[in-house]
């Protein structure tokens, strides 16, 4: 409220020597495109400073590095990266931000980032009721030469 006043304080300051008509609707104006500078200076100042890294491998139940593994911040899309042809991954995040590991066919896993680590061993484990979810389809007829990319046959006894 003490914001508004001031700045409709500042506005008649301004608008002092302005046509009647008009004052009204440039103050409005005026008082609306501040309110917007205000809030967008105030929120859009928000950066996380993701100071700690967060290394290693993701493996599954028998010990096999899991290449192509997703891996990313909990609640902040558009920050990730996917483990190496080896399973390897290096992710910065900032103190208690949730990492999550996921794969189709395993279950989620979900590490809190509290200091800087590295080589560690992250196990995710098989979900079975997730390959139930999956379907692979795709019965068509086509002739071999307009066909591109990879076709396999299966006979059923």
């Amino acid at each position: 409220m003490l914001l508004i006043q001031e700045i409709t304080l500042s506005a008649n300051y301004l608008l002092n020597n302005i046509n009647i008509e008009y004052r009204m609707k440039i103050r409005t104006s005026l008082i609306i495109v501040l309110v917007s500078l205000f809030t967008m200076t105030m929120y859009g100042q928000q950066t996380v400073n993701r100071d700690l890294t967060v290394s290693g491998v993701v493996l599954d139940t028998f010990g096999d590095p899991l290449p192509g593994v997703g891996i990313f911040i909990k609640n902040a899309p558009g920050i990730g990266t996917v483990t190496d042809s080896n399973g390897r991954f290096s992710m910065k995040a900032a103190r208690r931000e949730v990492i999550v590991f996921q794969m189709i066919g395993m279950a989620n896993y979900e590490k809190v980032a509290e200091k800087n680590e590295a080589d560690v061993e992250i196990v995710l484990e098989e979900d079975t009721q997730v390959l139930d979810e999956v379907v692979i389809t795709g019965l068509t007829s086509q002739k071999k030469v307009s066909i591109v990319g990879a076709i396999t046959s299966v006979e059923v006894d």
